[in-house]
């Protein structure tokens, strides 16, 4: 398997385990809002950009298995971020986290995401912050196994959501 950032040339790749992902989850509360293909196009043009988003990606020969995302923008976060005393400008999310079936328990996110907190680190960013659905183990496990913090279950867009935290 191969990590790789991604680009403009994995949009194919991107949009197919987004919508295999749609189709396929468990409980679709457990992700907030899949990619319209403009999204996507949006996503991969700032991930090159390194401005707003930088997405990486496990690739199994030519199979896109596993992605996540590093946000830089994280204002509808806000508010629970000033309860923490932490300014947005030094905190980025992981995020918008897909894995195949065919992949889980491989720990592709897990790798993926220590990658995403050293580009952050390297950014010279103080914080990570992740959510997470209460219910779902997987994810659950995988920010814990980051040594990410619980903080507190809170409502995302009408979403339950753990809130995680990683000082760097």
């Amino acid at each position: 398997m191969e990590l790789i950032r991604l680009n403009r040339s994995h949009k194919n790749d991107f949009k197919k385990i987004n919508d295999i992902t749609e189709k396929e989850l468990e409980n679709p509360e457990f992700f907030i809002g899949f990619f319209t293909e403009d999204e996507i196009d949006n996503i991969l043009e700032n991930s090159i950009k390194d401005d707003k988003t930088i997405f990486y990606g496990y690739f199994n020969e030519k199979e896109l298995l596993s992605i996540s995302g590093l946000f830089l923008d994280i204002e509808d976060l806000k508010y629970e971020l000033e309860t923490l005393n932490i300014q947005t400008n030094y905190c980025a999310e992981i995020g918008a986290s897909m894995t195949l079936k065919s992949a889980r328990g491989k720990k592709c996110m897990l790798n993926i995401n220590k990658k995403l907190i050293e580009v952050a680190k390297d950014k010279g960013l103080k914080y990570i912050i992740a959510t997470a659905h209460p219910d779902n183990i997987a994810s659950n496990i995988s920010l814990r196994n980051l040594n990410m913090k619980f903080i507190k279950e809170f409502s995302r867009q009408s979403f339950p959501r753990n809130l995680y935290i990683k000082y760097l």
